[in-house]
């Protein structure tokens, strides 16, 4: 009815548990969500584009930019101390 090009189902349920993990959302909701009986499955069809760790990244970085954050961040003595 959408009338789109070279798009399957199959493709639709791909992207949908892609965004819903990039979201945080837990593999065993999309599988419910998909149907899918085997968590193997789920993994197969929950594709990450970008690197959780990059995500943690930029969410961090995001909050330590915020005022409030800003202010009430103290290093721990041991880092003021030039202890790692």
């Amino acid at each position: 009815m959408a009338e789109l090009e070279n798009v399957r189902l199959h493709d639709l349920r791909h992207t949908a548990a892609s965004i819903a993990v990039g979201q945080g959302v837990s593999l065993p909701i999309i599988a419910r969500l998909l149907g899918h009986s085997q968590a193997s499955t789920t993994q197969r069809y929950a594709h990450v584009d970008a690197d959780p760790a990059l995500a943690a990244v930029d969410r961090l970085s995001d909050a330590a930019s915020m005022p409030r954050a800003k202010a009430a961040w103290r290093p721990s003595s041991h880092l003021r101390n030039g202890i790692s």
